[in-house]
Protein backbone atom coordinates (compact mmCIF):
# COMPACT_ATOMS: atom_id res chain seq x y z
CA UNK A 1 0.00 0.00 0.00
CA UNK A 2 0.91 3.66 -0.98
CA UNK A 3 1.26 6.13 1.77
CA UNK A 4 -0.68 9.14 0.73
CA UNK A 5 1.08 12.07 2.38
CA UNK A 6 -1.96 14.76 1.13
CA UNK A 7 -4.73 12.48 1.97
CA UNK A 8 -3.21 12.00 5.60
CA UNK A 9 -2.76 15.90 5.82
CA UNK A 10 -6.56 16.41 4.42
CA UNK A 11 -8.00 13.85 6.78
CA UNK A 12 -6.23 15.51 9.75
CA UNK A 13 -7.54 19.02 8.67
CA UNK A 14 -10.69 17.86 8.35
CA UNK A 15 -11.28 16.40 11.48
CA UNK A 16 -9.93 19.31 13.22
CA UNK A 17 -11.85 21.81 11.51
CA UNK A 18 -15.72 22.59 12.45
CA UNK A 19 -18.60 22.47 9.06
CA UNK A 20 -18.38 26.41 9.07
CA UNK A 21 -14.60 27.69 9.60
CA UNK A 22 -12.99 30.82 9.74
CA UNK A 23 -10.34 32.21 7.54
CA UNK A 24 -8.03 32.21 10.96
CA UNK A 25 -8.74 28.74 11.86
CA UNK A 26 -8.27 27.41 8.21
CA UNK A 27 -5.30 28.93 7.59
CA UNK A 28 -3.87 28.00 10.98
CA UNK A 29 -4.64 24.63 10.92
CA UNK A 30 -3.27 24.48 7.18
CA UNK A 31 -0.16 25.89 8.99
CA UNK A 32 0.19 23.09 11.61
CA UNK A 33 -1.08 19.86 9.37
CA UNK A 34 1.01 20.69 6.08
CA UNK A 35 3.52 23.37 7.17
CA UNK A 36 2.24 25.83 4.10
CA UNK A 37 1.63 29.50 5.13
CA UNK A 38 -1.02 30.70 3.61
CA UNK A 39 -2.67 33.36 5.75
CA UNK A 40 -6.25 35.03 6.21
CA UNK A 41 -5.06 37.61 3.89
CA UNK A 42 -3.72 35.47 1.16
CA UNK A 43 -6.83 33.27 1.50
CA UNK A 44 -8.61 36.73 0.96
CA UNK A 45 -7.02 37.87 -2.09
CA UNK A 46 -6.82 34.30 -3.92
CA UNK A 47 -11.24 34.64 -3.18
CA UNK A 48 -11.22 38.47 -4.72
CA UNK A 49 -9.66 36.78 -7.79
CA UNK A 50 -11.37 33.73 -7.84
CA UNK A 51 -8.55 31.25 -7.33
CA UNK A 52 -9.20 30.81 -3.42
CA UNK A 53 -12.28 28.50 -1.56
CA UNK A 54 -15.58 29.28 -2.21
CA UNK A 55 -16.85 31.44 0.68
CA UNK A 56 -20.26 32.22 2.70
CA UNK A 57 -20.77 35.47 4.00
CA UNK A 58 -22.03 35.29 7.83
CA UNK A 59 -22.37 38.04 10.12
CA UNK A 60 -19.36 40.50 7.86
CA UNK A 61 -17.12 37.49 7.79
CA UNK A 62 -16.23 35.02 5.28
CA UNK A 63 -16.70 31.32 6.31
CA UNK A 64 -15.44 28.24 4.36
CA UNK A 65 -17.56 25.21 4.50
CA UNK A 66 -15.73 22.27 5.54
CA UNK A 67 -16.27 20.00 2.61
CA UNK A 68 -15.79 22.84 0.35
CA UNK A 69 -12.57 24.01 1.61
CA UNK A 70 -10.84 20.38 1.92
CA UNK A 71 -12.05 19.94 -2.21
CA UNK A 72 -10.37 23.17 -3.00
CA UNK A 73 -7.09 22.45 -0.80
CA UNK A 74 -6.81 19.16 -2.45
CA UNK A 75 -6.42 20.83 -5.78
CA UNK A 76 -4.20 23.70 -4.62
CA UNK A 77 -1.83 21.34 -2.72
CA UNK A 78 -1.83 18.46 -5.58
CA UNK A 79 -1.06 21.34 -8.43
CA UNK A 80 -0.62 24.75 -7.23
CA UNK A 81 1.76 24.53 -4.19
CA UNK A 82 5.46 23.73 -4.79
CA UNK A 83 6.10 24.18 -1.11
CA UNK A 84 3.97 21.12 -0.80
CA UNK A 85 5.22 19.14 -3.93
CA UNK A 86 9.04 19.98 -2.50
CA UNK A 87 7.69 18.62 1.34
CA UNK A 88 6.18 15.37 -0.22
CA UNK A 89 9.11 14.71 -2.67
CA UNK A 90 10.96 14.53 0.76
CA UNK A 91 8.67 12.31 2.93
CA UNK A 92 8.61 9.64 0.08
CA UNK A 93 12.54 9.30 -0.29
CA UNK A 94 11.92 9.07 3.38
CA UNK A 95 9.47 5.80 3.18
CA UNK A 96 11.34 4.25 0.38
Amino acid sequence: MTFNLLEAILQSIAAELPALTSRKSASASLKKHADVSLSERTLANMDSVGTGPRGTHIRGRVMYERDTFIAWLRVYLSNGSQRFKHKEESYEKILD
